[in-house]
């Protein structure tokens, strides 16, 4: 006898026999769930059920003014082989898509979605993806992106895409790095009468009350006011990071990192009741400024801290000790080569391989003369100087990025998926300023296929002159967008340009030229001229953040922070 709700088709009884024939009959009839159907036709004797699964699709986003396509994949199983439709439904206001057929056997097919300039820009929108064939159907839920053309403010973030201090703050405000999630917040590390301050805001800008002390919170460790340089991570639990320096009384500088949770509290299973100073692990007096701070997907630490004539790159554990695995416990140590004094704070970058990339300006200690030259070094997994690297036993020393006489400061290091090695650097010298950006082989060696001999002066706009260089974010596509701030004798701004893989402007961003934002005249600002960098972060979903501080010279300064589709 069979079950309440079923019947038999083409005399085929349950539990019997089925044929693959009766079966879109039974699934489109039964009153029953289809997975606790596809298990008793199973146990009943019944093979080939039909099956449809979606393979995992690319992002989800409608771009303003354009179409843009989105491929979906499937996976048929059962004998699954009719056309299937494909439906994306509760799209909004401004955005449609036609629904489209995936052919019989075929696995793949194509949605073009438009967006209209009435569309609202927005993250994280709940849209349903419909799939059905007269055997099977499919429902599930996607997020859908709206934004702008690549190179556009991202009007979703404060309205127009820029948060700004509501004036100037007394004393000095030192903008110095900022940091971004998959959902959108940011947060921003920043330097206010001699304290770090945190703050974490939401995707549209907003500080987020449930952070700190209504979104902000003093880290309470003391430095000065001459202090610029700091590290920030966000790590995947929502715990941040923080690299700074700070000088008790009748001290040196000292580094120090501390660790906060998600909702801005200090978390004190990290290190010493919340903070980790490697040097009180070592005896040594004090490892200096803090100038970079990275984290590898097994949750070390990196820091890069310098003091005197000596760099110390330093490997912290998950639980802020140091790692012993690394240079001499924990520490590796070098001075300038050939003779030469550090001209400008390290940077660090993590490649592929494990291995860890050191980049700083030196100049010489004797005779110092305006010219100043790039130390590009590489360390082993354990700390080690790669011999192999570079021209000089593990190190890339090489002349300033002009011509001799001028100067060159390393302001950003990054490598690509392939392992090459790009280093932004701004040059000074003949009452000019430019940013450069500069690509070695993986093996230090300059690279020739990209700009000439390895290195690419950016294009300027006007008589605008780039004042640093803010981050270089390459892609697995061989492209490189490079963010900086940039000063014209009028107006402090952003300014963010791509190069394709061989150096030159890539035309399909902004048609091949400079994306400028220009900064807000700060309230109270008589004399708002100078912008000072203040770090830039690229988000999962694409978006870039920038970060400055603006001010006159009577020293104070507001904050800038912006926010632009690549």
């Amino acid at each position: 006898m069979l079950p309440p709700g079923w019947r038999s088709f083409r005399g085929c009884p349950v539990p019997g026999r089925c044929t693959t024939a009766s079966m879109p009959q039974l699934l489109a009839t039964t009153s029953f769930r289809r997975p606790l159907v596809a298990l008793l036709l199973v146990l009943g004797g019944c093979t080939q059920v039909p099956t449809l699964e979606l393979v995992a699709p690319p992002p989800l986003e409608a771009v303003r003014g354009q179409q843009t396509p989105w491929t979906i994949e499937v996976r048929r199983g059962g004998g699954l082989s009719e056309p299937i439709e494909v439906s994306l439904l509760d799209l909004p206001t401004g955005v449609s898509a036609s629904p489209v057929t995936i052919a019989a056997d075929e696995t793949q097919a194509t949605l073009v979605l438009e967006a209209g300039v009435s569309a609202v820009p927005a993250s994280a929108v709940a849209v349903r993806l419909e799939l059905h064939a007269s055997a099977v159907a499919q429902s599930s839920s996607a997020q859908l992106t709206v934004r702008d053309p690549g190179g556009a403010a991202d009007h979703s973030f404060n309205a127009t895409g820029i948060v700004a201090s509501e004036g100037l703050v007394p004393g000095l405000m030192r903008a110095c790095a900022v940091a971004g999630d998959a959902q959108g917040q940011s947060v921003t590390l920043n330097i206010l009468h001699g304290d770090y301050l945190l703050e974490k805001r939401d995707a549209q800008g907003h500080l987020l009350a449930s952070f700190g002390n209504r979104g902000q919170v003093h880290v309470g460790r003391g430095t000065d006011y001459g202090i610029s340089e700091c590290g920030l991570a966000l790590l995947s639990d929502g715990s941040i990071l923080v690299g700074g320096t700070f000088r008790e009384p009748g001290d040196d500088y000292d580094a120090f990192v501390a660790r906060y949770t998600a909702d801005g509290s200090l978390d004190t299973t990290f290190g010493v009741e919340g903070f980790a100073v490697p040097s009180r692990s070592v005896g040594y007096l004090a490892f200096g400024f803090v100038s970079a701070l990275q984290v590898d997907t097994a949750r070390h630490i990196y820091i890069a801290a310098t003091g005197g004539w000596v760099t110390r790159v330093v490997r912290l554990t998950a639980n802020g000790t140091l790692d012993a695995t690394f240079g001499t416990q924990g520490v590796a140590t070098f001075e300038g080569a050939d003779g030469t004094s550090i001209r400008g704070l390290p940077r660090l970058a993590l490649a592929p391989d494990g291995s860890v990339l050191v980049a700083s300006s030196r100049q010489p200690r004797v005779d110092p003369s305006p010219e100043w030259y790039l130390d590009l070094r590489r360390y082993t997994w354990n700390g080690r100087l790669d011999v192999g690297f570079g021209f000089n036993g593990g190190v890339t020393v090489e002349g300033s990025a002009i011509s001799s006489g001028m100067a060159a400061r390393v302001d950003a290091l990054a490598v690509r998926p392939d392992g090459r090695i790009v280093v932004g650097e701004l040059v000074w010298g003949d009452n000019s300023y430019k940013t450069c950006v500069v690509q070695y082989r993986a093996d230090g060696t300059p690279d020739p296929a990209f700009g000439i001999s390895g290195r690419q002066v950016l294009p300027t706009v006007g008589v605008y002159q780039y004042d640093s260089v803010l981050g270089l974010y390459p892609s697995a596509d061989g492209k490189l967008t490079v963010a900086n701030t940039a000063y014209n004798g009028l107006e402090p701004r952003f300014a963010v340009l791509r190069l394709i893989s061989d150096g030159r402007p890539d035309p399909s961003f902004n048609g091949g030229r400079v994306f400028d934002v220009v900064t807000p005249l700060l309230p109270g600002a008589a004399n708002d001229w100078q912008i000072n960098p203040g770090g830039s972060a690229l988000l999962p979903d694409g978006r870039l953040l920038m970060q400055a501080d603006r001010g006159g010279g009577d020293g104070d300064r507001g904050l800038v922070l912006a926010r632009v589709w690549l």
